[in-house]
């Protein structure tokens, strides 16, 4: 720990010193007033070695450094709490050392990510991600922060554009923005074995999330499966993905110059003119529909092959709680209509795990690629269970639009189903509907009636 206080920059140093200038964080502030720079620190080796050069630096460019820990009470409470009191105590022994730096713990309340984790209806780790930039936003504001600094580095951009691009997820392949508002990440362009030499030459410990070895999640599958067989099979891989991330990035923002250009203002309509609209090339077509989502509070991502099948064709299209249509004059997107007897729900579902609904619990586990769901109605004790299927999923309530395929290719409305079982008009949105979000067709997979006491369906294709 003594080498922290040496003068010589190592470096590691000099990396963070210039992702802080990339992202235009100015050190040398004017007329003596001091920067506020807060740190995200998890205990983990790169938000321990950010949060130490962090320090060294502000030795030289005289800012203060304000560090939190989240706990977010997943794990076992002995070691969450764990690191986030070591985090504290590091910060105490660099402040003996005479560096401006204090830290403090946000815990987060038990079981607050799983009730997220249902409300968004996009798993734990995005849950865990939105609680935690809710308490960094809550700190920021009440420390005054200039600028606040997250650790992610060049791994987690290499792993985030293989993530996105085997969710078809296109148009974010530029990966891990550097600025995103009064957040920095000045460690981007900072391998994590540069990270780990780092620390260990200052002889600094760090903390290892238990949950990072766990497949179960997403980014763990891509960081402890995928990546070990492509560095073993594909020499030189990283530097493709990085380029391929680069050049979605330029065209992301010649994309957003000619978006800007082509509609101004127009954009914010809540009604847009068809001729206009079938005049863009689609994939403005597609940004503009996007962004209407994200105005009507759509905090999922959206199934590209939707909107690209509306931005084509401009029919009328209901799906995941939304309408799609065209009056002959204008292009509408809409929240779908509910009325107040009807109780819709809709979850996108990309890992295993527990999930409450209206009408009970969702037990999800995955087998390889195969995925197995347990469907349990919390009132009257009935389970289905259906496996074979692969994330990612949705489960909803019925759709005006539904459809089913029978063994004979013909298709049938979900209504008529519905009908054929006398299932009574208060129920029917009640009734699990699981749709597959994993190819461009996106059918209809099963209908857990017997959740409810009624028959199931399930496709055989």
């Amino acid at each position: 720990m003594k080498k922290i206080l040496g003068e010589e920059l190592f470096e590691f140093d000099t990396l963070v010193l210039e992702g802080l200038k990339k992202c235009n964080v100015p050190l040398i502030q004017k007329c003596g007033q001091k920067l506020r720079i807060g740190a995200g620190v998890s205990g983990g080796a790169d938000s321990v070695s950010l949060l130490v050069s962090l320090c060294r630096l502000s030795k030289i460019f005289c800012f203060e450094v304000f560090a939190i820990s989240v706990n977010h009470n997943i794990r076992s409470e002995e070691e969450s709490l764990a690191d986030s009191e070591y985090v504290l105590q590091l910060c105490g022994k660099l402040k003996e050392m005479g560096f401006c730096v204090s830290g403090e713990i946000a815990n987060v309340a038990k079981g607050l990510i799983d009730e997220v984790a249902v409300t968004r209806g996009n798993g734990t780790e995005d849950a865990a991600r939105f609680v935690r930039y809710g308490e960094f936003e809550k700190f920021c504001n009440s420390h005054h922060i200039d600028y606040f600094c997250l650790a992610h580095n060049e791994n987690d951009q290499v792993e985030t554009v293989l993530m996105r691009f085997l969710q078809g997820s296109a148009q974010a392949l530029g990966g891990i923005k550097d600025v995103r508002g009064i957040f920095v990440r000045p460690l981007l362009g900072i391998e994590r074995s540069v990270i780990e030499s780092y620390l260990k030459s200052l002889e600094v410990e760090w903390k290892t999330d238990s949950t990072n070895l766990q497949n179960t999640y997403f980014r763990n599958k891509v960081r402890n499966v995928m990546v070990p067989f492509l560095n073993q099979n594909f020499p030189g891989w990283k530097q493709g993905v990085l380029s391929l991330s680069q050049k979605a990035k330029d065209d992301e923002e010649a994309m957003s110059w000619l978006y800007e250009k082509q509609l101004g203002s127009t954009r914010f309509s809540e009604k847009i003119p068809v001729v206009s609209f079938l005049q863009l090339p689609v994939a403005l077509r597609i940004r503009l529909l996007y962004e209407r989502l994200t105005r009507l509070g759509c905090s999922f991502r959206f199934p590209y092959r939707i909107l690209r099948i509306f931005a084509e064709n401009p029919c009328k299209i209901s799906a995941l709680g939304f309408d799609f249509f065209a009056d002959g004059e204008f292009i509408f997107v809409k929240k779908a209509e509910k009325r107040a007897t009807e109780s819709s729900f809709f979850a996108i579902i990309e890992e295993d795990g527990r999930y409450e609904f209206p009408f009970g619990f969702l037990n999800v586990e995955s087998h390889g690629k195969d995925v197995n769901a347990c469907f349990e109605n919390a009132q009257n004790g009935n389970v289905f269970a259906f496996d074979g299927m692969t994330f990612p999923f949705c489960v909803r309530s019925q759709e005006i639009s539904d459809y089913v395929f029978l063994s004979d290719g013909r298709k049938k409305s979900l209504a008529d189903v519905f009908s054929d079982w006398h299932v009574p008009s208060d129920k029917k949105k009640c009734i699990p509907v699981v749709q597959s979000l994993a190819d461009e067709e996106m059918k209809i997979l099963c209908v857990a009636g017997s959740v409810f006491g009624y028959p199931d369906w399930i496709s055989r294709g």
